[in-house]
């Protein structure tokens, strides 16, 4: 299972590349190696796309427990859905 980074609080994954530079250096290379791996169990849960609640979060980067679920639910969706590679 790989996964992305969800976005900052308030922010899109757009903002969240212009303020933190190494956020969408992160994020890319998750994408990149989910996308040529050579392997056909790699699973991604791309939290970057997803619109998280601002009210969902601790601080600027960590979630409370709604936030939490929310993030459960698409590693499950994304387990559900299958492998990356057929």
């Amino acid at each position: 299972m790989l996964a992305t980074l969800s976005p900052q609080r308030g922010d899109s994954e757009q903002q969240s590349n212009l303020g933190v530079p190494s956020y969408r250096q992160f994020n890319d290379t998750a994408r990149t190696l989910a996308n040529h791996s050579s392997t056909d169990k790699l699973f991604l849960a791309d939290f970057a796309v997803t619109p998280f609640d601002v009210a969902g979060y601790w601080d600027v980067i960590h979630w409370l427990q709604p936030n939490a679920d929310q993030a459960a639910r698409i590693i499950f969706d994304s387990l559900i859905a299958g492998p990356l590679k057929p």
